[in-house]
């Protein structure tokens, strides 16, 4: 049955809103006409354990794809399916396919980890930048604020000095009147 929910869930369209539900998952009533039989979310998670409208690819478990990798290229096995399938085996359930399996699962944890470390870089980077930015925009406009006061200044010194000069242009006509 996990065969036939995945091959279902690669046929939705992801650009159909009629083939999913508001929160991107797939309606179950269009899986029970598509595969003929009703179907529970568990076993839609099941088969695909990641699906949704905003991430449609069907990740699968290593053991089925024979070391040709997923079909999302990072060769990963499902934790859930892979894993149960490894431990159900009984005595010596901690075979070679479960060692491996771990240690795939810890090298997508570490490399993870490390993504996040250098997520975090750039992060830190941008923020740097950001913050250098926006001190030089500030101290642009206090520039451009100085700048303007200068200009006033300036510009109210003329005023008066000419103000002064015109006072100075009337006493003198005044006193050149007064004596004759």
């Amino acid at each position: 049955m996990t065969t036939q929910i995945q091959e279902a869930l690669k046929q939705l369209d992801p650009a159909n809103d009629d083939l999913w539900t508001s929160e991107g998952l797939p309606r179950l009533d269009v899986l029970k006409e598509m595969l003929g039989n009703p179907v529970s979310r568990a076993q839609i998670t099941e088969a695909a354990k990641m699906f949704t409208r905003a991430n449609p690819v069907i990740e699968v478990p290593e053991t089925e794809g024979a070391g040709e990798g997923s079909e999302t290229g990072g060769g990963l096995a499902e934790a859930g399916s892979a894993g149960s399938a490894g431990s159900a085996g009984g005595a010596g359930g901690a075979g070679e396919g479960g060692e491996n399996e771990g240690a795939l699962l810890q090298e997508a944890v570490d490399a993870a980890k490390a993504d996040v470390v250098a997520a975090t870089k750039v992060l830190k980077a941008a923020q740097d930048k950001m913050d250098v930015y926006i001190l030089a925009q500030e101290s642009n406009e206090s520039a451009s604020v100085k700048h303007a006061n200068t200009v006033k200044a300036f510009q109210q010194s003329q005023a008066k000095a000419r103000e002064q000069e015109a006072n100075k242009g009337l006493a003198l006509k005044k006193f050149l009147d007064g004596s004759k």
